[in-house]
């Protein structure tokens, strides 16, 4: 209950701090993030790569899309499917693929071939906060956690934020899966394996 309520007070702080970004920064920052992760080893090295299509006041991936589509990689994107509570990745080609906005404001892919998890090199995690031990903090539902623990994945998991979602410490529950690395606007982490 006691690490629920921080959980809790952690995004509204996140939520409040992301309100005062202007839409300028927004994309400035974004686009240097873009840059940086695009700049990594795991992501230049990695064939399949899946990112996330973004939320509004979410670091912008439109940037990291294009990169991978200009260096032919295969681009996934996750598609929420709500009655099981997981999600799937799903073969992304264009940044004019159609989407279909959901309840939550999330763009779920219309076109959706699945590709097995096991064929994924790089996951690229968003997340509303991030420490430097690589626990993440998610919104709540816990659809990458489960994803992150799907059979045959073996992909580097990369958290994906802005500078101002680093903080000295997530709560973490033993079901929370921690990132390999980090990738901010100005700074790339990249964490040992817990035993």
């Amino acid at each position: 209950m006691v690490l629920c309520m921080e959980k809790h007070r952690l995004r509204q702080q996140i939520k409040n701090t992301l309100e005062q970004l202007s839409a300028n920064q927004l994309q400035r920052k974004s686009h240097a993030a873009c840059a940086r992760l695009c700049s990594t080893d795991e992501f230049l090295q990695a064939r399949v790569v899946m990112l996330f299509l973004s939320l509004e006041r979410e670091i912008d991936t439109t940037f990291a899309l294009q990169s991978a589509f200009s260096e032919e990689k295969t681009v996934l994107v996750p598609k929420v499917i709500w009655d099981d509570s997981k999600i799937v990745p799903v073969r992304f080609t264009t940044l004019d693929d159609e989407c279909e906005p959901d309840r939550y404001g999330l763009r779920n892919p219309v076109q959706s071939e699945i590709v097995p998890a096991g064929e994924i090199d790089l996951v690229v995690v968003p997340g509303l906060a991030f420490d430097t031990q690589g626990n993440r903090l998610g919104r709540g539902g816990g659809f990458y956690d489960r994803f992150g623990a799907e059979p045959g994945l073996q992909a580097r998991r990369c958290g994906f934020a802005f500078h101002e979602q680093l903080v000295p410490e997530v709560p973490a529950e033993p079901t929370d899966l921690p990132v390999d690395m980090l990738v901010t606007d100005r700074q790339i982490l990249r964490f040992e394996k817990k035993l």
